[in-house]
């Protein structure tokens, strides 16, 4: 089964927050926990792979094949928020990957905050990407898009900064198109041309 934790803390100015914790292990995904939109071939799945277990979303071996998981309640219900996952991408082409916490329903939906792996669109690198209701930003970062895994950590204060660390490096800000709606966690990938993998061994989300 899925490791699923969820608890209130104060933060320092003793206001309420929530943290959520899914440590992505067991044998199967939890519809309880999880929910999932797909199209084509794209599955959502639980694997033993190298970090001990995880998720695996896969897109099939159809071109446009697509799938998108989201928790089955609003849990963070804020716009000042953050993230840290632990991820890797089977390809860096032929397809796009938003992973992070957003606003709307499909890939890169509404108001977010995401980490974007893919070599393919606005440049080699992994990069930062912010967007609102007026427009959008996209920030290069200096580690080039790799099949590697990767620990993100992503963060909005919707009013004054949004970053992103990689592997535990500031990589990334943002100052412009910041979120103001609030945000869900999200884990999506999708192909135009091949079969395509996102595998998620660990993600938390919590509210600032």
């Amino acid at each position: 089964m899925t490791h699923l934790s969820d608890y209130d803390f104060f933060n320092r100015r003793g206001e309420k927050r929530f943290r959520w914790i899914d440590c992505c292990s067991g044998n199967h995904t939890d519809a309880e926990k999880w929910l999932s939109d797909k199209s084509g071939t794209g599955m959502d799945l639980m694997v033993a792979n190298e970090s001990g277990g995880g998720y695996s979303l896969t897109t099939g071996a159809s071109a446009n094949g697509a799938v998108r998981m989201y928790p089955n309640r609003f849990l963070i219900n804020a716009k000042d928020c953050g993230c840290t996952f632990l991820y890797k991408i089977s390809s860096t082409t032929g397809g796009d990957s938003y992973t992070g916490m957003q606003s709307g329903t499909g890939v890169g939906g509404g108001d977010g905050i995401w980490s974007y792996p893919d070599a393919g669109w606005k440049g080699t690198s992994i990069k930062f990407y912010t967007k609102n209701d007026i427009g959008s930003n996209w920030v290069q970062t200096g580690v080039t898009s790799d099949t590697n895994r990767h620990r993100i950590k992503l963060e909005s204060q919707s009013d004054l900064v949004a970053s992103m660390h990689v592997d535990g490096i500031i990589e990334a800000s943002s100052t412009t198109f910041l979120p103001q709606n609030k945000l869900q966690p999200v884990l999506q990938v999708q192909s135009s041309s091949t079969n395509r993998v996102l595998d998620i061994g660990y993600y938390e989300a919590w509210s600032i």
